[in-house]
């Protein structure tokens, strides 16, 4: 349990670190990870020299857009809309409220300073919001999406995607596939959709969610789920397994969780989590709630409703149906 919930942490972190942060060794990564709760989160490089830097390729055929079929494409001051091809390109929006269609190819695009609007459609593409409020979207393909400075929606759509937040309350949407999210600072709201993603949240009060569209396949869809620093509200779907990290933390669940795909929570500590139990109540009574284990193996516990085991929770001491509330889901 507690190798998977350094898992959790690890592989956000060591993704994050492609993104901008500041060079970190696998061995570092590791070692910042293994007790869960622990959120320390590495200093993100923000500067625009920086955001260039990744795209030192396009940078080289400045001078020949046609070169290695690389094109690149400015923006102004004012507000632009740039339209990329079907081949690779860099797309900078530079200063205003842009709209960039990156097109087909493995494009990187940076939106740059203002409310941008930034989408990716096809290929492998790196997408950076920049500065301000912006919408940024990947498309189809495995696509790493960025929302640095302000309030972001990131959307990273159809493929293994990797999304980060930055500064700012930020609402990030892995889509469909198996992807990773990273809401680094401040309020964010991670939702990991259909596949087997891995959700941090890093510091601020956020809110995470594993439970996948209808019809994803159970077993398609085990969750890692990390809050981080703060007072998070963890809801977990099938199979997920969650830590909660520092701060008084919710977790959710739900009475369609079963034995065979029960939620698994990690670090829940009895003085100051929560756990919330959302049951049917459109025709069916109240569920019977019961706690075993605790003994055997300590700190182990298993939650049953109506008999039937849903979760299995690790605490830092015994857990009482006092740490549970059971909600009707109309009111959930």
């Amino acid at each position: 349990m507690l190798f998977l919930a350094g898992l959790i942490g690890m592989v956000a972190v060591s993704t994050a670190a492609m993104w901008g942060f500041e060079e970190l060794s696998t061995e570092n990564a590791r070692d910042e990870v293994t007790t869960p709760g622990d959120t320390e989160q590495p200093e993100m490089t923000t500067n625009s020299s920086a955001l260039l830097d990744i795209a030192t390729g396009p940078e080289d055929a400045a001078d020949d857009p046609e070169g290695d079929d690389y094109g690149v494409s400015r923006g102004t001051t004012v507000a632009d809309t740039l339209s990329g091809t079907s081949i690779n390109e860099f797309l900078d929006g530079l200063d205003d409220d842009d709209t960039i269609l990156a097109g087909d190819g493995d494009d990187v695009a940076n939106g740059g300073d203002g409310n941008d609007a930034v989408s990716g459609d096809r290929g492998d593409d790196t997408l950076h919001g920049g500065a301000g409020n912006d919408t940024v979207s990947g498309g189809d393909g495995n696509d790493s999406v960025l929302g640095h400075d302000g309030d972001d929606l990131l959307d990273g759509e159809d493929g293994d995607d990797s999304l980060l937040g930055g500064e700012g309350d930020d609402t990030l949407s892995g889509g469909a596939g198996n992807d990773a999210l990273h809401g680094y600072l401040d309020d964010d709201t991670l939702d990991g959709g259909a596949g087997s993603d891995t959700l941090f949240g890093g510091d601020g009060n956020d809110q995470l969610s594993g439970i996948a569209p209808g019809g994803t396949p159970p077993e398609d869809d085990q969750d890692y789920l990390n809050g981080g620093a703060g007072d998070d509200r963890i809801s977990l779907g099938a199979g997920d397994i969650a830590t909660g990290g520092n701060g008084a933390d919710s977790f959710i669940l739900r009475d369609w969780l079963d034995a065979q795909h029960q939620g698994q929570i990690v670090d829940f500590n009895t003085s100051e989590d929560n756990l919330v139990l959302l049951y049917d109540d459109t025709g069916d009574a109240a569920p019977d709630v019961s706690i075993e284990g605790g003994t055997d193996v300590p700190g182990l516990h298993r939650i049953l409703l109506d008999g039937e085991v849903v979760a299995e929770v690790t605490s830092d001491a015994a857990l009482t149906l006092a740490h549970i509330t059971l909600i009707p889901q109309t009111e959930g």
